[in-house]
């Protein structure tokens, strides 16, 4: 349970060599989580949460993954 809801979380952590946490990323890009939060908000059916997502990610084509995750490399 995530916040509430049943979820398979993708969390990328970044540790030092002491266990440190040097950058987190994840559960989803930056703009897939704020349509997630904007389409919870306005009380979207679940199954129409999930094709919108799903649409976001089929246009995107893992670009804004690629490019927050290099993001994070370049700290």
């Amino acid at each position: 349970m995530t916040n509430g809801s049943k979820a398979i979380l993708s969390k990328l952590v970044i540790r030092n060599q002491t266990g440190e946490d040097l950058a987190v990323w994840g559960p989803r890009p930056q703009e897939a989580q704020q349509l997630f939060l904007d389409l919870k908000a306005q009380e979207v059916p679940v199954e129409d949460v999930k094709i919108a997502l799903q649409k976001w990610y089929n246009q995107d084509k893992a670009i804004s993954i690629c490019n927050e995750i290099v993001a994070l490399l370049n700290l």
